[in-house]
């Protein structure tokens, strides 16, 4: 992520990709650069309103340069995986990687080239 390595989640079921609050710790520009705002954000376990960071883009590398734009970066999110995960890989990353392939014997993405 913009050069440095991150741990995501792959989410396949989230229509959209967060970043945690981890990634400020990694990437403290982030906070410098981005416009503070509150996110609405719909899921499995309801509605929410959260505090977040949204940046014109970020920059991941999954086996190929995907750009993330807009990116946007929940400061407030208390599940587990928030804090040792960067991210939460939705489809809308996905599908700017097709095709791809979810290998569940070998547990692992594979991106295809182009």
């Amino acid at each position: 992520m913009n050069g440095k390595p991150a741990s995501f989640i792959l989410d396949i079921g989230a229509t959209r990709t967060y970043l945690y609050p981890s990634v400020v710790k990694v990437v403290p520009e982030f906070e410098q650069n981005g416009r503070r705002r509150y996110e609405h954000i719909t899921g499995v376990s309801g509605d929410t309103v959260q505090d977040s960071i949204v940046l014109p883009s970020v920059q991941l590398s999954l086996g190929r340069a995907i750009l993330l734009s807009p990116a946007t970066v929940l400061l407030n999110v208390g599940t587990g995986n928030s804090r040792w995960a960067a991210g939460n890989l939705g489809y809308d990353l996905i599908s700017k990687s097709l095709p791809v392939i979810l290998d569940f014997k070998q547990m692992q993405i594979v991106f295809e080239a182009h």
